[in-house]
């Protein structure tokens, strides 16, 4: 009897001792003993809910690696409660591809948390390569290394991020490599890093964006040709340098606001851009800079040192609507020489660079029409070429009087009658005497 008391407090301990260390927890998982996840079925989906901090405190390991794995569909309620890594060396939150997470909070008061325990380096606090869904709570992160953001959104991964949400960061807050919709939320960067590095798609069109960096923009589009980043609606923008820099891709800008003391909205290092009318831009002096339909393009030499492709945007928009009839062309900045233009194509110089379109060059500030080239008749335009040859094909004796002849008969008509008059004088004198 004693045997068998004492084996029943030996499993009774093994469960309290891993109840105080948690581990990779997924849905398939059933929660243990002191487990601080309650876990519900609901339809197709699984709801986990937080019914106490899971933290490390001191000895008491109660830190979960929460896992979405491909096909499970799970919903997260902080319920005003903490969540955090049991192990350094994992996110706190992995999604898989294939998995999706939905992450509320339905206390009703306390803002729920998901953070990253110190000695987490290198690995954000959620990485999303799956589908993420955040409607609440404030993800963050203790101890940030290089640019490793807050959030992590792959490639081919999907994003969403609603009113509600506070992601905070001292580095890089959230990296998108795939497509991700900010609708609402404060999204805040605390050191010298972009608040948002997007390189993949990307729609911003609610919340607060901020940074506290003197030198680094505050978001930054800097994926390949591919990369888009939108900015509509009412989002706000806010921070001491320029709200958006562009590598590559394309920026649109058609709402928002920019609160960004006297740097400039949007900075153009490359790629193109659609924005507004009274967005405030800048280029780097060294770029070719064109609008084409309120268009701008820029010349990128890249930066291969941060992996960013090289590009040509406006040398190559130029070759596409050179041809094109009715396409204006304004060169705000850089030297531009266009051969082959077609009639009807115009362009306008603004800057102080050397531009010329089929030869013809373009000062400061004026604009040129490259226009039809009249055809013209040769013998009209040249007085000393010869007269056309007489056609062979006819038959016909031309006798029309040549110049030559009509002198010659009116120089003997003007002698005879001279003569005759003469001879008359001559006969009147001969008779007087």
């Amino acid at each position: 009897m004693k045997k068998t008391i004492f084996i029943i407090v030996l499993v009774i301990a093994y469960i309290l001792l891993l109840s105080n260390s948690l581990y990779a927890f997924d849905a398939n998982d059933t929660p243990w003993v002191g487990c601080p996840i309650k876990k519900e079925n609901i339809d197709d989906k699984i709801k986990f809910t937080l019914e106490r901090d899971a933290i490390e405190k001191g000895a008491d390991k109660a830190g979960i690696d929460l896992e979405v794995k491909a096909g499970q569909t799970v919903i997260l309620d902080l319920n005003g409660h903490k969540l955090q890594n049991y192990s350094e060396g994992c996110s706190t939150i992995n999604i898989f591809p294939g998995g999706n997470l939905t992450i509320v909070d339905n206390s009703g008061g306390n803002q729920g948390e998901i953070l990253q325990k110190d000695g987490s380096t290198g690995l954000s606090t959620i990485y999303n390569s799956g589908t993420l869904n955040i409607e609440a709570g404030k993800i963050t992160q203790t101890e940030q290394v290089s640019n490793i953001a807050v959030i992590t959104n792959a490639e081919n991964a999907e994003l969403n991020i609603k009113e509600g949400t506070t992601i905070e960061g001292s580095k890089e807050v959230i990296a998108n490599f795939g497509k991700a919709t900010i609708s609402g939320g404060n999204i805040e960067e605390a050191g010298d890093f972009y608040a948002i590095r997007n390189a993949g798609t990307m729609e911003i069109s609610g919340g607060t964006i901020k940074s506290s960096s003197s030198n680094t923009s505050i978001i930054g589009n800097i994926g390949n040709a591919d990369s888009k980043l939108t900015i509509s609606s009412n989002p706000t923008i806010e921070g001491n340098t320029s709200g958006v820099v562009n590598y590559n891709g394309l920026v649109t800008v058609n709402g928002g606001t920019f609160n960004n003391s006297d740097a400039a909205d949007v900075y153009l290092k490359g790629g193109s851009a659609s924005l507004k009318d009274e967005t405030q831009v800048s280029y780097d002096k060294d770029k070719l800079v064109l609008v084409v339909d309120s268009v701008y393009y820029v010349d990128s030499q890249g930066d291969p040192d941060n992996g960013i492709p090289v590009s040509k945007d406006a040398t190559n928009k130029i070759e596409k609507v050179k041809q094109t009839s009715n396409a204006k062309v304004k060169v705000l900045q850089g030297d531009l020489k266009i051969e082959g233009a077609a009639e009807g194509f115009t362009i306008e110089n603004t800057g102080t660079g050397k531009v010329s379109v089929n030869n013809t060059e373009i000062q400061k500030n004026s604009s040129y029409t490259v226009h039809k080239v009249a055809v013209e008749n040769p013998v009209q335009n040249n007085p000393g070429a010869p007269a056309p040859a007489a056609s062979a094909s006819s038959g016909e004796k031309d006798n029309t009087p040549k110049t030559g002849t009509i002198d010659i008969i009116a120089y003997v008509i003007v002698i005879t009658l001279v003569s005759a008059i003469g001879m008359v004088i001559l006969k009147n004198k001969s008779k007087n005497y």
